[in-house]
C-alpha cells in the first residue's frame, strides 16, 4: 500500500508529507488501541489451554470442558514433541495440524482463534449483489436472486426442467 502512496505523492505533487504523516500514525495508532480494548478480555481461566495448553493447569482450570476434551489436555499437555512443535509454529497451524489426533480440542481452539474466517461469505454477497443489481436491473426483488447466487448448492437441472411446463401455443 504505501508504495502506492508514494506514487501518488509524486503523481499529485502533494509537499505536506508530514501531516499525511501523522494522520496515517494516527489512524494507525487509533486502529492498534480498538484492537487492544475489543481483543484484551481474552478468558485465561477458561480458554488459556488454548493459548498455551503446555503452560496450564488443568486442576486449577475453571473451563466447561468435557471429560472427552479433559482427557484429550492431559495427553496433549503430557507430549513433548508437541511442545517443540507449538513452539516452532503459531497457534492457528498447531491447532489445525493436531486435528486427527486431538478433534474435539482442535474443533474448539480453531473456532476461538478463527472468528472471521466466515467473512468471505460477506463479500461473495456484496460482490454477488453489484453484478446483479446493474443500471439495467435495478427494480428487481433481489431476495432470490442474491440467495441462488450465494448458494453453495447445486442445482439439480434435469429435475427443475422436468418439473416446468412447456409453453403451450395459443
Amino acid at each position: 500500500m504505501f508504495s502506492c502512496f508514494s506514487e501518488f505523492i509524486a503523481d499529485n505533487e502533494i509537499f505536506d508529507i508530514k501531516k499525511i504523516k501523522d494522520i496515517i500514525l494516527l489512524h494507525l495508532e487509533n486502529l492498534k488501541n480498538h484492537f487492544n480494548t475489543r481483543f484484551e478480555k481474552f478468558p485465561e481461566k477458561k480458554l488459556g489451554w488454548i493459548r498455551n495448553p503446555f503452560s496450564i493447569n488443568i486442576n486449577e482450570m475453571n473451563s466447561e470442558l468435557s471429560l472427552v476434551m479433559n482427557e484429550e489436555l492431559i495427553e496433549l499437555s503430557a507430549d513433548e514433541n508437541l511442545r517443540i512443535k507449538f513452539n516452532e509454529t503459531t497457534s492457528d497451524k498447531f491447532w489445525i495440524s493436531i486435528k486427527s489426533e486431538y478433534p474435539e480440542l482442535s474443533k474448539v481452539a480453531v473456532s476461538t482463534l478463527l472468528p472471521f474466517a466466515t467473512t468471505y461469505l460477506c463479500e461473495t454477497a456484496f460482490s454477488a449483489l453489484t453484478v446483479i443489481k446493474n443500471k439495467y436491473r435495478t427494480k428487481l426483488n433481489l431476495e432470490s436472486d442474491l440467495r441462488v447466487a450465494v448458494s453453495n448448492i447445486k442445482p439439480n437441472m434435469e429435475t427443475i426442467i422436468s418439473k416446468a411446463q412447456a409453453q403451450v401455443s395459443h
